[in-house]
């Protein structure tokens, strides 16, 4: 049992090195060619959230929201749809909210507006990377002292 659950570890492995090294190859052939169509289908179907990464980036430079608004349906990694989402002032996940909310308390603490900055740092969940910056900066309210 053990060698079966060895060797299909090995095989599992090897199949995703493929698929990596398949996805990077089509990856490179779109940098080189953007008009490539065989590439840009190839990066897709071996890696979603790559082909998402470089068509969002060829959107954003084209200003092209519909192609934005097609990416955010895609299934590709949550925290790259989430950035997608952001981009085109749709409501975005709560890594990227909690972020807006402690860069608003903290452009609020500029402005010596406590209360409201307070009010923002409590829209970041207890559980979140963020929240030692937001006590941090509760605590000094901003300044450097």
């Amino acid at each position: 049992l053990g060698v079966i659950g060895a060797a299909g570890y090995y095989i599992n492995g090897t199949l995703k090195e493929k698929e990596f090294r398949a996805a990077n190859a089509a990856y490179a052939k779109l940098i080189l060619n953007p008009k490539d169509e065989q590439a840009k289908a190839e990066l897709k179907q071996k890696d979603p959230s790559l082909y998402a990464l470089y068509e969002f980036k060829r959107a954003v430079d084209n200003n092209d929201t519909n192609a934005l608004k097609s990416l955010a349906n895609e299934q590709i990694d949550p925290l790259l749809k989430d950035i997608v989402k952001s981009q085109i002032n749709e409501p975005s996940g709560q890594i990227l909210s909690s972020y807006k909310a402690v860069i608003r308390g903290y452009e609020l603490m500029k402005e010596n507006k406590i209360d409201e900055a307070k009010n923002e740092f409590k829209k970041v969940p207890l559980n979140s990377q963020l929240q030692s910056i937001v006590k941090n900066l509760e605590h000094y309210q901003g300044n450097a002292k």
